[in-house]
């Protein structure tokens, strides 16, 4: 629908988007549609898709700019991963999710984006950028010892914590890494909150925290095993969640991420309109992140269920 610029689309339109013999059936559209009605429950105010009898619609009076950037992130034939202009999207999904944690940790909390290249007056060089986001915490700066001259940014794009007003340590402290990476379990390591709590005195490691622009099925696995790795993770859904689109009208990246789902739209367009060599089929549906595996109780835990009935 985004790509399309639809403003509505029937069950029937939708399966007419199905290669022949590859189109859902009822119980799986009926599935779809349960899906966003539960994502609208979680996301009112941003979620801008909405079930309305047999048709999914985008309500024209939503502003549903961070979804629709996330989601364009999300495309894993998007061209700007095939162009690898990451540059271009990482300045706004930072901003997000800077702003998303500074809404979660609530009133009194702060935030800045560290990942390389150096944004929001962070020093340039690591070595120097480690003590800058000690004194910005209000800690005191550890044992710089083993830190890496050439590293960038530690594994870390956005730091967040909220302090209390006696200025003293054992406060909430968030290190998280942005990732738009299909394969994104993995990235959940790249953040050693051990060796931060060498480099900055937090006391005990700080909390780690994944961002992502794809949705986490509810019934995944991935989210016991990301679970088992950091201590937040913040998918598309939670994230427009947190986030407050009005607020963020403010900050350039808002017009930037506008303006980056056009253009991807525009070249998604143009690439499907474009002809294929002879005897190649085209797959028109923008390939996503691959189906996470469902969560599948044993058997005891399901006559447990029937026991408590």
């Amino acid at each position: 629908m985004l790509l399309e610029e639809l403003d509505g689309l029937s069950r029937t339109s939708f399966r007419e988007r199905f290669s022949a013999g590859l189109e859902p059936d009822q119980p799986e559209i009926e599935r779809m549609e349960a899906e966003v009605r539960r994502r609208a429950l979680c996301a009112p105010d941003a979620y801008p898709y909405r079930v309305e009898g047999t048709r999914v619609v985008r309500p024209g009076s939503m502003d549903s700019t961070v979804y629709d950037f996330l989601l364009v992130l999300s495309l894993e034939r998007a061209p700007y991963r095939k162009e690898s202009r990451f540059e271009d999207i990482n300045p706004a999904f930072e901003l997000l999710t800077r702003e998303a944690l500074l809404r979660h940790l609530g009133p009194g909390a702060q935030a800045v984006r560290f990942g390389s290249p150096a944004r929001d007056d962070r020093p340039a060089g690591f070595p120097e950028a480690v003590p800058w986001l000690a004194r910005k915490m209000g800690l005191e700066v550890g044992s710089l010892s083993d830190v890496d001259t050439a590293d960038n940014d530690g594994g870390l794009d956005v730091a967040a914590w909220r302090p209390f007003g006696d200025g003293q340590a054992a406060h909430v402290a968030v290190l998280a890494q942005c990732t738009v990476e299909v394969e994104y379990d993995g990235k959940a390591n790249d953040i050693a909150t051990n060796e931060w709590a060498r480099w900055i005195a937090f006391g005990r490691p700080p909390m780690s925290a994944l961002a992502i622009p794809f949705v986490v099925p509810v019934d995944a696995k991935a989210w016991m095993r990301l679970a088992g790795r950091v201590d937040l993770v913040l998918d598309r859904m939670r994230l427009v969640e947190l986030l407050d689109s009005e607020s963020l009208t403010a900050f350039s990246e808002y017009a930037a991420m506008q303006a980056f789902v056009e253009s991807e739209r525009d070249a998604l367009l143009t690439s499907l309109a474009s002809p294929l060599p002879e005897g190649k089929k085209r797959d028109a549906r923008p390939k996503v992140a691959r189906r996470r595996k469902p969560v599948r109780r044993s058997s005891t835990s399901k006559a447990k269920t029937q026991a408590n009935k």
